[in-house]
């Protein structure tokens, strides 16, 4: 079973270490404007922001397990087709919306159903999770090595990794449905709780911070001279720090706080963006930043998804991973409009700057607040 969940990782980081670090080049070079850009990046974070609400309050409310995933893929694979003729901004503004509603649902239902299945082991999600980040790492580096994301390759590319998700989503296996929800287990009355209201403004802000890196790592490398190829080596350098960390995270929970793991890797997010930010020009700094990925995100996502799956009942993650799911797209959303905002003003440097500036200003906030539930 947990072969299939690993597959399923695996396909859907793929797709994304096809989609993500390219796509906005891909736009650019389309001769899309920085506004354009920002504007039809940002619609796949709104979408991260509204959609997985609705997915999670489907699967809660009944719509079937067996084929819910499924569903969301093929609406994937339709809106991707789509991309491929979207010459102006409406029709492509269109067709990146209806991926992005479909898209959005796959990976909090999948999290719910692994994390179910995990039950009292779920400190062994981050084996399972290091499945995607080796996927987006074998991904991120073929395309950006054989891939014109000049040309309808990239988009070619990830419809067939699409139509490989879909099939290995056919073969997961079904959750149970349960009973009613106990009030308390309702995801309003979760949202309540200290807890869980403090998980989701975590996962806000480490979006937050990270949105200038998933909007315009690639364009700010290649604006400095960099090759697709080396733009593809660095993400895939990122990928590969977080499937050391996320293999052994388990060992690392059990002997540190959480709460002081996530300001460190806060503060790593901090080094990390100023090294972006103003050592583009040296591989060496680039690649010392990058290999900071396994803190500034890995660690502290593991860390808050294993933290929410505790905070709610077992056969009932759908709504709060879809929360999650939400709050990280919220924090996607408001990091790529400013990040957008600030290169078109003052450069790609002075976004990273700001993030660094976010995620520093968090810290203080996480060591003292003794009410974060994450220790």
């Amino acid at each position: 079973m947990h072969v299939r969940f690993a597959a399923f990782y695996f396909l859907h980081f793929a797709l994304i270490g096809g989609f993500s670090p390219y796509f906005a080049l891909y736009l650019h070079k389309a001769d899309f404007a920085p506004q354009e850009v920002t504007i039809l990046m940002s619609t796949l974070l709104a979408g991260r922001l509204l959609f997985p609400l609705l997915w999670g309050w489907a699967a809660d409310m009944g719509l079937p397990r067996r084929w819910a995933v499924p569903l969301t893929l093929i609406g994937s694979i339709g809106g991707l087709l789509a991309c491929l003729d979207s010459p102006g901004l409406l029709r492509a503004f269109c067709a990146i919306l209806v991926f992005s509603f479909f898209w959005s649902g796959n990976l909090p239902l999948l999290e719910a159903l692994v994390l179910d299945h995990l039950s009292a082991r779920r400190d062994d999600y981050g084996r399972i999770r290091k499945w995607g980040s080796a996927g987006f790492l074998i991904s991120v580096s073929l395309i950006g090595a054989t891939v014109d994301v000049a040309g309808d390759g990239l988009v070619f590319a990830c419809i067939g990794l699409a139509c490989l998700l879909l099939g290995v989503s056919l073969t997961l296996p079904c959750q149970e449905e349960g009973s009613p929800l106990p009030r308390s287990c309702t995801p309003p009355s979760l949202l309540r709780t200290p807890r869980v209201r403090a998980l989701l403004l975590i996962g806000f802000l480490m979006c937050l911070v990270h949105g200038a890196y998933n909007l315009l790592f690639s364009i700010y490398l290649s604006d400095h001279g960099y090759s697709t190829k080396i733009i593809g080596v660095l993400w895939a350098l990122g990928a590969l720090s977080e499937i050391v960390v996320l293999s052994f995270s388990a060992a690392i929970f059990q002997r540190c706080a959480r709460r002081k793991l996530i300001a460190l890797c806060f503060f790593a997010a901090t080094v990390r963006f100023l090294l972006t930010a103003w050592g583009v020009s040296s591989p060496g700094l680039l690649v010392l930043a990058q290999l900071m990925h396994a803190l500034s995100f890995g660690l502290c996502h593991a860390a808050i998804v294993g933290a929410l799956a505790d905070a709610s009942a077992t056969g009932r993650q759908n709504g709060v991973q879809a929360a999650y799911a939400s709050a990280c797209g919220a924090g996607a959303l408001a990091g790529s409009l400013a990040s957008g905002a600030l290169w078109s003003l003052g450069g790609g440097g002075w976004a990273f700057t700001a993030a660094a500036i976010f995620a520093a200003a968090s810290v203080p906030w996480l060591l003292r607040v003794r009410r974060l539930p994450v220790s």
